[in-house]
């Protein structure tokens, strides 16, 4: 039997049992059974933790942690530091399990920068199967279509002969030359169901550019581009995804590595990447035949965050003055549970930071807007604050 007691106290219970006499009415013969009872006490309040303030360091800078854990002492207690981005972060706790300190490698923290389609030309379908030999005389061979309100990977037609080659595009990605792709995919999200025809094979290639030019309707606007060495092969499945679902490539690090190296590469150039039926890559003239069938996957067009999104994560090439910030968590768990809380450290390269007494970094004094660069922005801030403190109250002497 399982008892909930409203409140602190004791509480009793028992169970009898009714015999009746020679009347089974008027001579009830009760056998009380045995009295049973129990003090309720209040339950144990799980810890309670504060994993400290937000701080600033730099890289490879021991910084000590300052938590607070708040216990009943009823059951012995355990502490689990962990971190978001496990990648050069080390953890000392020679100081102290609750409150260790921590030293943050900057350079060996990945950055992830995600991308959707920002413009409806940012993502193209190119008729690439002679449309005219098929019916189609509104669709010519090499055709772009830059205003389609979904996407195409494969055929368009409905008969699996009407192919077509995707191409989306992104910019302003931040990636520096020569970074380290560690990983990078694209997402998609279903827009209609999945037609399944004899060929489902697809290969993912980036433009070969320094700095891809932008989409037009010129004819033949995808295909007449360098391809990249690289290449990753893919077989769709937007029919598990289900519509509205979301589809991811395969890694496509190799593609995005090959572009960056490029020493024509800078941060914020365009990327260009290609999705093609591999018989049209065995068969680019659709003249001499090319009637093999081609699967149709249908995903939602850009622009906008249901648009075909670019995600890679890079190693840093070297300092720079965006900071790595780091999210740290504190878990403490007794016999009644466990309960966490986090903070962030931001971790800013040595160049750009002065030491204080615990280690902790604080910005450069002549750095105003917290990038540890001092330029035109600060020395305007530097202006209006020596106005503002110098303001004057009479007026002045001519010097």
């Amino acid at each position: 039997v399982q008892v909930s007691a409203p409140t602190e106290g004791t509480y009793y219970w028992q169970v009898n049992s009714y015999i009746y006499g020679a009347d089974h009415i008027n001579e009830p013969n009760m056998i009380e059974g045995s009295l049973w009872s129990f003090n309720a006490v209040a339950d144990a309040p799980p810890s309670s933790v504060d994993a400290g303030v937000d701080m600033i360091t730099w890289s490879g800078q021991a910084v000590s942690l300052d938590a607070t854990v708040v216990d009943d002492g009823a059951s012995a207690l355990t502490y689990a530091w962990t971190a978001d981005r496990a990648a050069g972060v080390s953890f000392d706790p020679s100081a102290g399990v609750e409150d260790p300190t921590v030293t943050i490698d900057k350079s060996l923290i990945p950055i992830t920068v995600t991308r959707s389609i920002q413009a409806e030309n940012d993502d193209a379908e190119e008729w690439i199967n002679t449309p005219e030999i098929h019916g189609w005389t509104d669709y010519p061979q090499g055709g772009i279509d830059l205003s389609s309100s979904d996407m195409e990977v494969g055929d368009d037609g409905g008969d699996g002969l009407f192919w077509q080659v995707v191409g989306v595009q992104y910019d302003q990605l931040g990636i520096p030359q020569g970074a380290t792709i560690n990983s990078a995919k694209l997402t998609f999200q279903v827009d209609e169901a999945y037609v399944e025809y004899s060929s489902n094979a697809f290969t993912i290639l980036a433009e070969a550019a320094d700095d891809a030019s932008v989409f037009t309707d010129d004819p033949n606007n995808v295909t007449d581009r360098a391809r990249t060495t690289a290449s990753v092969a893919w077989e769709p499945n937007s029919l598990a995804a289900g519509v509205g679902g979301k589809e991811d490539t395969p890694d496509i690090s190799a593609l995005i590595q090959e572009v960056v190296n490029r020493p024509g590469w800078s941060a914020n150039n365009w990327l260009t990447l290609m999705i093609y039926p591999d018989v049209y890559l065995a068969l680019p003239d659709p003249s001499t035949g090319g009637y093999t069938t081609v699967s149709s996957h249908t995903y939602e067009a850009g622009p906008g965050s249901d648009s075909a999104t670019l995600t890679v994560e890079y190693l840093p090439t070297g300092p720079s003055d965006t900071p790595a910030t780091v999210e740290l968590t504190l878990t403490a768990t007794d016999a009644v549970g466990s309960a966490s809380d986090s903070m962030t450290i931001d971790v800013y390269d040595d160049a750009c930071k002065a030491a204080i007494g615990s280690g902790v970094a604080t910005i450069n004094s002549s750095d105003f807007d917290g990038n540890c660069v001092t330029d035109l922005k600060d020395l305007a801030i530097m202006l209006v604050k020596w106005l503002k403190d110098t303001e004057l109250t009479a007026p002045a002497a001519k010097p």
